[in-house]
């Protein structure tokens, strides 16, 4: 068991729940190590190629895990190990049933932006009070990444900073974001972030790794962006990302879709994201030239901190602006009474979250 690839702990039990048919693995962890509440567990490995192991990646709450206690918040890996929906501390038992998952969407599909697509407005404090899941369920991507301390490494769409921070502990990273405001806040975390345009980059063989994590959806031309990141990387470079993949956020996206039409509002119009299929993206990074060491969509159903309302005021701008505003609070509405059934329970919404994650190399020698 680790964080940040340093180990803290180990395995001791492994049972069954004959009530719930979830895995309960107990856990023995360093007791100097203090676990915020919200801390995750996922099952990640040392490479592309390594050995498995149990990597718990700590939250930002205030409040601690206790001894005894559970860690209640897992990110479902893609493989045998998927079993495990329930990591529990030493004495602890599971408290909640994993959430359902809408499984009428197969994640072949891409979703592409439309033509009429708002910009999106960032706030970091609101980005933070809804979506600051989002840097602590990169830290599997991170470690796909493996970085070194000598290496500089582009993060590109670092927004706030928060999971930038933490690889800036162990390589020398440059991070840029389109959001101004991001990347103010990322500089008052002590980051050297700029405002730069994903599918505009600048940089000429600089870089041992470009890294990116729940960003690549936000870029509308995707051949501009991994064309960037081509000329941004050194020979032998690595471009390890994770974004939204097809399939993500389907429940949710059919709602806003649906909710639009009596407005008369195309959905697919204003849907401001891109969720390419693994065949998609590998053939683009490939006709760029990449050699794609890894690509897979990982089904990952992501607990909200609040409301689905709030998950709407924050990322989808662009459906809520195409709407006079004093209509938008219905539509929030109706798409949470839309999706109740399917993503709200226990007191928790769960978003059906896909995401595409790779990890590709340029060649040493090759197309310039």
């Amino acid at each position: 068991m680790r964080i940040s690839g340093i180990k803290v702990g180990t395995v001791t039990s492994q049972s069954l729940d004959p009530q719930t048919f979830l895995a309960v693995v107990h856990l023995t962890i360093d007791p100097s190590i203090k676990l915020p509440v919200d801390t995750i567990a996922t099952i990640t490995s040392t490479g592309l190629l390594g050995e498995n192991y149990l990597a718990l990646v700590p939250g930002n709450d205030e409040e601690y895990i206790k001894q005894g206690g559970s860690i209640d918040h897992t990110e479902p890996p893609i493989n045998i190990f998927s079993l495990i929906n329930k990591f529990v501390g030493s004495g602890g038992r599971p408290r909640r049933r994993p959430r359902k998952m809408a499984t009428a969407h197969l994640p072949n599909s891409p979703v592409r932006p439309g033509d009429k697509v708002v910009e999106q407005h960032w706030d970091p404090a609101r980005y933070q009070r809804n979506a600051g899941f989002v840097a602590v369920l990169g830290q599997p991507v991170l470690e796909l990444l493996a970085p070194r301390p000598a290496e500089r490494i582009l993060d590109l769409g670092c927004g706030d900073g928060a999971l930038t921070a933490v690889l800036a502990r162990q390589a020398r990273v440059t991070a840029v974001d389109a959001s101004a405001e991001q990347v103010a806040a990322a500089r008052a975390r002590g980051l050297d972030a700029h405002v730069a345009d994903g599918a505009q980059l600048g940089f000429a063989a600089e870089f041992d790794a470009v890294f990116s994590n729940a960003a690549l959806h936000w870029m509308r031309d995707p051949d501009a962006v991994i064309d960037g990141v081509w000329r941004a990387l050194k020979p032998g470079g690595r471009f390890v990302a994770e974004c939204g993949g097809a399939g993500n956020v389907a429940t949710v996206l059919d709602a806003l879709h649906t909710v639009m039409v009596p407005r008369g509002v195309d959905g697919r119009a204003v849907s401001p994201w891109y969720f390419p299929s693994v065949d998609e993206y590998r053939a683009r990074l490939e006709r760029r030239g990449f050699a794609v060491a890894s690509i897979e969509l990982i089904p990952r159903p992501t607990p909200l901190p609040g409301r689905l309302a709030d998950w709407l005021d924050t990322f989808a701008e662009s459906f809520l602006a195409a709407v006079p505003a004093q209509e938008r609070g219905a539509v929030k509405d109706e798409v949470e009474a839309m999706v109740r059934a399917t993503l709200y329970a226990s007191g928790t919404w769960t978003v059906d979250y896909v995401r595409l994650r790779f990890a590709a190399v340029k060649p040493s020698r090759g197309t310039p």
